[in-house]
């Protein structure tokens, strides 16, 4: 039995776990989100620094909770695509390279969430000044354009190149793979809203990681 084989054999045996794992993580960073991150899109730009520095603490956490999901997805997805037979392998290298570039942009979003931003507003609060106030409307623009625009289309072109690889693949259901043909085509649309539109990112991308639960469930199995 070749190395190849047998670590897909292997990997088939604990992915169910690692994308329910996945899965859970992002119901957490939904969760949290909902709870303690809403506040910080919402109202003027002055209520927003106010409310983040307020809670700066379950921001901090809430972020962070964001950044363990991105890296529980990407090792899901890893254990996924390692899955399929190796005559595969150069394409969804590339995608799984796509997918770790967002992945990696996302995070650095998320650490620049969890530090400059709530230093920027603290030093707002104490100091009032149009200055700082471009200065964090600037960072805002460009943490929209990282995470809305570049991680997403990242994650979209990634998704649909291994979804091709799901239609070829007999041993994945065509309920399965037209599932992660919507879920990354909306994804993508995503995307394209945000950079062309600049419409607010956040609700939807919550409605795309939502579908992604059900996918995760269905890859599971």
């Amino acid at each position: 039995m070749n190395w190849s084989r047998t670590h897909r054999w292997k990997v088939a045996e604990w992915h169910p776990w690692v994308l329910k794992g996945a899965a859970l993580s992002h119901v957490a960073a939904l969760t949290l989100m909902g709870v303690f991150l809403t506040g910080t899109f919402r109202g003027t730009q002055t209520e927003r620094m106010y409310y983040i520095a307020e809670h700066e603490t379950a921001v901090f956490w809430s972020w962070a909770s964001w950044m363990f999901a991105t890296l529980a997805i990407t090792l899901a997805f890893y254990v996924w695509l390692a899955g399929f037979h190796s005559m595969y392998r150069p394409v969804l290298q590339m995608a799984l390279l796509i997918w770790i570039i967002g992945a990696a942009t996302e995070i650095l979003h998320d650490l620049i969430q969890m530090t400059i931003i709530p230093a920027l507003s603290e030093l707002f609060l104490q100091m009032p000044s149009p200055e700082l106030a471009g200065h964090f409307n600037a960072w805002d623009r460009l943490l929209i354009r990282m995470t809305g625009v570049f991680s997403n289309t990242c994650y979209a072109i990634s998704g649909l190149i291994s979804t091709g690889v799901m239609f070829q693949n007999k041993r994945v259901s065509n309920g399965l793979a037209g599932w992660s043909l919507f879920i990354w085509a909306l994804v993508l649309l995503v995307a394209l809203c945000v950079g062309w539109l600049e419409v607010p990112v956040r609700g939807v991308v919550s409605i795309s990681l939502l579908l992604f639960l059900p996918w995760a469930g269905m890859a599971a199995k």
